[in-house]
């Protein structure tokens, strides 16, 4: 006799995304982030690196789910001298784990990079946004 039966599949459902902590961060060699301040205030200086821990809340715990982390640049934006263009946002998709820390962030590789001014960092789950981190990059 065969017996079949219908399974429903678990959709991930994600409530919020939590930040835990903001600041500047220095990365190891081994991959880890070690957070060297918690100000969201960030010196614009060569090798800078500033971002955010955040963590994907909801059902099931460890089910994937796909994010979007939106940066938007303060003013105008930033003009790459090499090919003229401005960047005054970015996007790039996510994987994340329901309930495992994911750290984001930003590197000042390049002077023209060094733009002065609030730079909002968003994470989106399709067209809902779910958290917001801000950070005031100042000349010094």
């Amino acid at each position: 006799m065969l017996i079949s039966f219908a399974v429903e599949a678990q959709t991930a459902r994600l409530d919020r995304v939590e930040i835990v902590e903001a600041g500047t961060y220095k990365l190891a060699a081994n991959g880890s982030v070690a957070v060297a301040d918690l100000s969201t205030t960030v010196a614009a200086n060569l090798g800078v690196q500033f971002g955010f821990r955040y963590i994907p809340v909801g059902e099931p715990r460890g089910a994937a789910v796909a994010l979007r982390l939106v940066t938007r640049l303060p003013g105008q934006g930033a003009r790459n001298p090499a090919n003229g263009q401005i960047v005054a946002r970015t996007e790039e998709a996510v994987s994340a784990v329901m309930g495992a820390p994911l750290v984001s962030g930003y590197k000042f590789d390049a002077a023209w990079e060094m733009v002065p001014g609030v730079w909002t960092f968003e994470i989106w789950d399709r067209e809902r946004k779910m958290a917001e981190q801000r950070f005031t990059v100042v000349k010094r």
